[in-house]
């Protein structure tokens, strides 16, 4: 009696979204500033504009360290693909005709490597990519989304088999 191999989940989500088995891969790059933490995890101040005995909770805007986040960072690029949650808006008057005044209140979830572990208030940015699907250059940022939550989850009995970073505006 023939019989079929397992379906290994976790390798199918892989080739799925980073490999050329089957089909094109669906993963995109993208640039994540990766803010610098010290060993209790806490984010690394800039010494320049976040000084600790400073009257500045955070950066200043001129700085040219950390562009005003009043933290230290790395821009590192990686590869994941990107899922727009349902479309959500705050209205301030249910009245109005037209999308004047609304907040976009819609998420993002970006699932990467196991390998790629997006801390809390990381940055994702999301390049303008050229007909190749690679960041075009010079480099256009269209949005900047702060993660807010992220985890390693697992398809299979392994460990980690994926990281989903939960996204906000």
């Amino acid at each position: 009696m023939f019989q079929s191999p397992e379906l290994n989940i976790a390798e199918e989500v892989y080739d799925l979204l980073f490999t050329d088995k089957d089909c094109s891969p669906i993963h995109s790059p993208f640039v994540w500033r990766k803010f610098r933490r010290t060993k209790d995890n806490r984010k690394v101040r800039c010494s320049s504009c976040n000084k600790a005995d400073s009257s500045y909770v955070e950066g200043q805007q001129e700085c040219p360290y950390c562009e005003g986040l009043g933290y230290i960072f790395d821009e590192v690029l990686i590869s994941g693909y990107l899922y727009k949650q349902g479309v959500t808006r705050d209205f301030g008057n249910l009245w109005m005709k037209t999308t004047a005044g609304t907040t976009d209140v819609s998420r993002y979830l970006l699932f990467t490597d196991k390998i790629v572990v997006i801390g809390l208030e990381d940055r994702i940015m999301l390049p303008d990519l050229d007909e190749n699907g690679r960041v075009a250059i010079p480099l256009n940022i269209n949005e900047t989304c702060k993660c807010t939550y992220s985890r390693n989850f697992k398809a299979s009995q392994s460990k980690a088999d994926y990281n989903v970073a939960l996204l906000g505006g």
